[in-house]
């Protein structure tokens, strides 16, 4: 095995002519190019141990880098520290371009994969409307209740209050109302959304004058832009006949108290 060495001040670069592997302050190269920080890998032909390694830099011969490790077939760029010290813990990885700030996550600014810090946002509040006063047994009627969604992942914890008009007192009929969030087709109507992962049918039994239908739905909105969902009345479940002809007193209405749409960010 014939070696090239060459003095450069600071720098010892070993070539090994039969590997190929350059190695800068290492004498034994485990990869195609590696650089020995702090000059303390084993002076023979043996792996550097997590200490050592914690302070090198490989990249092998299918351009996968390693820092603080051996590069990783699996990911282009593997970066790690040594877990054995609590001061480096954490000091992994830093992008300061001016988007950075307390609380932020990285988050795709454009569909090439460029990344910055964004704000993140912990809740977003429904907007409720003026309520909802149609038929029971109307499908897929706006309640004229929306929330608008970031993107990425959202649990939206849902509390409608119900009441049908011109019911009082308690009774053997009742129903099963339903509720969903949907999309605005662009002719005006509405469809459930594909963004909903779980979820999306939810509702409450109404047995008396006032009754509450609840719902925990995971949203994914996989856009790059705020997206609008809309809350959406499903045909509910009846029986007897003593609610087939009536219709709902301001479903989801802001007035309500009980009322309350919040979503919580589930990235």
């Amino acid at each position: 095995m014939k070696r090239l060495f060459f003095l450069i001040p600071f720098i010892s670069l070993n070539l090994n002519a039969q590997t190929e592997n350059v190695g800068i302050n290492t004498e034994f190269p485990q990869e195609v190019f590696h650089i020995d920080g702090k000059t303390d890998n084993p002076k023979t032909p043996t792996l550097p141990n997590s200490e050592q390694v914690n302070n090198d830099f490989m990249v092998d011969e299918a351009g996968n880098i390693g820092l603080g490790t051996i590069p990783n077939a699996d990911a282009k760029v593997n970066i790690s520290v040594n877990t054995n010290n609590d001061a480096e813990i954490g000091k992994g990885f830093r992008l300061k371009d001016g988007t950075e700030g307390d609380g932020n996550l990285l988050s795709l600014s454009n569909t090439q994969g460029d990344i910055v810090w964004k704000k993140r946002i912990a809740t977003v509040r429904g907007n409720l409307g003026p309520g909802f006063n149609g038929s029971v047994l109307s499908d897929m009627a706006f309640t004229s209740t929306t929330i608008t969604l970031p993107p990425g992942k959202w649990l939206i914890r849902s509390s409608i209050l119900l009441r049908v008009g011109g019911i009082n007192g308690t009774y053997s009929d009742g129903l099963f109302a339903q509720l969903s969030w949907a999309d605005k087709n662009s002719d005006g109507s509405y469809s459930l959304t594909p963004d909903a992962i779980s979820g999306n049918l939810f509702g409450g039994a109404y047995l008396g004058v006032y009754s509450l239908a609840f719902g925990q739905t995971i949203i994914n909105n996989a856009t790059t832009t705020n997206k609008t969902y809309y809350l959406v009345t499903r045909a509910s479940k009846t029986w007897g006949t003593l609610l087939l002809d009536k219709n709902w007193s301001n479903l989801a209405a802001g007035s309500w108290g009980e009322n309350a749409i919040i979503a919580f960010a589930a990235n």
